[in-house]
């Protein structure tokens, strides 16, 4: 049982070796190659990627992208890959120790192509012994994969990339959607997760993920970038086909009623069309989200004037 962890990059070269070395300290018992992929790099990431190579010539295997962009990096890696299990990791984010191995000895006990394991994850700028992680309401085991759709759709928290580890053969005909600018990885293991049979949380294991800068595509609120959100919970829908409840409707929902928080009180044709989706998905009204505080101030406000009130709430801080 041996892992290929695939790691795009592009102008990360400053975090490259924590990255990579993170990987590498997994212990080559688990690891079965580290596959590279550059996209285009315009800074010195390639240099150091040629020194890696260099020195773990039996494990590192660089490429640059023949393509370009991430999503398309990560599926070029794939197919270099030859694991039985799958890593996916971005070069500025770092892998706690024995993260894969501690995943690995739950997958030995569950063998089954389509077993995944999943591990927590913490938010770090720099020093990652400084940062304690916050369990959330999807950090545990499920043996109906739908439902963890639900509860993370409903609030419960959103899974970084590298807390997955993935049986190979889930992964095969699956590809990350080269077309959105958004949500990739929703969508990617949205995918993954419908084929699947049983989910495990592993306590053991922790993946530090660094706080993205303010020019990361996924903090803009451009229009393009939100259209691309929107389609992404569009293409949730494609779970009615498998299982159509009031429940998971309800869920959906939520997505849209988070995408109009986010966007108020900006872009009012994309405001509509999600409050038709709600509507299409059989809501009279805009289902609840946010937290307590949220909450209260739309029971007694309304959700409009609490929008309002939050984001001038937000904009002072």
């Amino acid at each position: 049982m041996k892992v290929s962890v695939i790691i795009p990059n592009f102008n990360n070269a400053i975090y490259l070796n924590a990255c990579i070395n993170s990987v590498i300290n997994q212990g080559s018992d688990v690891i079965k190659e580290i596959i590279v992929v550059d996209d285009h790099s315009t800074d010195n990431s390639w240099e150091i990627l040629l020194a890696f190579e260099l020195n773990y010539p039996n494990i590192i295997k660089i490429f640059k992208n023949p393509k370009k962009g991430v999503q398309s990096a990560r599926n070029f890696g794939f197919l270099q890959s030859t694991g039985q299990y799958i890593q996916w990791l971005d070069s500025d984010d770092i892998l706690g120790t024995n993260k894969i191995k501690n995943q690995l000895e739950i997958l030995s006990i569950n063998k089954s192509y389509d077993v995944m394991s999943f591990c927590g994850w913490v938010h770090f700028n720099d020093d990652i012994n400084t940062v304690v992680p916050k369990p959330n309401k999807c950090w545990k085991n499920y043996e109906k994969p739908l439902e963890w759709l639900i509860d993370s759709w409903n609030g419960g928290g959103m899974m970084q990339t590298a807390c997955w580890l993935t049986p190979r053969e889930l992964c095969k005909d699956i590809y990350w959607d080269e077309t959105l600018l958004k949500n990739q990885d929703g969508i990617y293991f949205f995918e993954i997760i419908l084929k699947s049979k049983t989910l495990f949380f592993c306590n053991e294991a922790i993946v530090f993920y660094r706080q993205p800068q303010s020019t990361n595509i996924s903090k803009q609120k451009s229009k393009l970038v939100l259209k691309s959100l929107f389609a992404s919970y569009k293409y949730y829908e494609k779970i009615l086909e498998v299982s159509d409840t009031p429940i998971i409707r309800k869920a959906l929902a939520t997505n849209y009623a988070n995408l109009i928080a986010y966007i108020y009180p900006n872009y009012k044709d994309l405001h509509f069309d999600a409050k038709k989706q709600i509507e299409l998905l059989g809501l009279k009204k805009i289902p609840s989200f946010g937290g307590k505080k949220f909450c209260i101030l739309r029971f007694f406000l309304g959700i409009y004037p609490a929008l309002k009130l939050s984001n001038k709430i937000n904009n002072k801080r």
